[in-house]
This record gives structure tokens, C-alpha cells and sequence, in this order.
């Protein structure tokens, strides 16, 4: 295939920008994504061969098992980080 028949979307390296040329900022994690992104380096460590699908299965039932105690702290850090942003 050449290279020139290659379409390139969303999902290349390329750059991605807004609609006015300039370089899109990032939206900042949720609270489910910062506890997500630790815990399932904890959950992959444990049990290497379980598939990614298997992980995020794993990870969605504890998020909604937690209490909104647990979950406050990380709520709580992304206001941090938003008023950082």
C-alpha cells in the first residue's frame, strides 16, 4: 500500500488543533480516570493476563461499589488540578 493512499484521521500522529489552526488543549482527567489510571497499573501487576477489557470490567464495578467517601478524595484532587489548569 502506499503511503499516499494512507487516510489519516483522529486516530494519527499528527497533531490535533481546533478549528482555528491553533494547538487543542487537553481536557483535564475526571475523578473516575485519576483513580482508574493507578488502580489498573495495581490490577495488571496482579493478574498480567487478563485482557484490557477484563480490567476496565473489573475497574467500573469497583467504581460504583465505592463509596462517595472514597470517591470524594479524587474529586476533591481534580478540583485541585482544575485550578491549575
Amino acid at each position: 500500500m502506499e503511503e499516499s493512499s494512507i487516510k489519516s484521521g483522529p486516530s494519527s500522529n499528527q497533531e490535533k488543533t481546533d478549528m482555528c489552526g491553533g494547538e487543542r488543549i487537553k481536557r483535564p482527567m475526571n475523578a473516575f480516570m485519576v483513580w482508574a489510571k493507578d488502580r489498573r497499573r495495581e490490577i495488571r501487576k496482579k493478574t498480567p493476563s487478563l485482557h484490557q477489557s477484563q480490567v476496565s470490567d473489573l475497574l467500573s464495578k469497583e467504581w460504583r461499589a465505592m463509596s462517595k467517601d472514597g470517591k470524594s478524595q479524587f474529586c476533591h484532587s481534580m478540583i485541585c488540578k482544575e485550578s491549575n489548569f
